[in-house]
């Protein structure tokens, strides 16, 4: 028996045995454990960080939301702080503390379309 044409024969099969257990071209292979584990952790990192934005979008859009409720109650307080003061002048009035005359005993009518107080 010729000890060249074994070994070029166990070669051969070694070359075969290894074609046989890796894909055909243009095949995907299957992923190993490890690349399977890193490809779950990319998604999951890609969807944490699309949370992320979305939550620092959404957190940003409360703050202004915040800002205009701010600014909306201060002017409010102001207006409610004239009408207690409209109302205190036309309590005093009725009571005759002001000037409706000498001792005539009238309040004075506010005209409420007066912009000033």
């Amino acid at each position: 028996m010729d000890i060249s044409r074994h070994s070029a024969t166990a070669a051969d099969d070694g070359n075969q045995q290894q074609q046989a257990t890796t894909s055909k071209p243009g095949r995907k292979t299957a992923p190993t454990r490890e690349q399977a584990q890193l490809g779950k952790l990319k998604e999951a990192n890609a969807k944490y960080k699309n949370l992320l934005k979305l939550a620092k979008e959404r957190i940003q859009e409360q703050e202004g939301l915040l800002d205009e409720r701010r600014t909306e109650a201060k002017q409010l307080k102001a207006e409610l702080s004239e009408a207690n003061e409209h109302i205190e002048k036309l309590k005093t009035n009725a009571q005759g503390g002001g000037s409706g005359g000498a001792g005539s005993g009238q309040a004075n009518v506010i005209d409420p379309n007066e912009t000033t107080i």
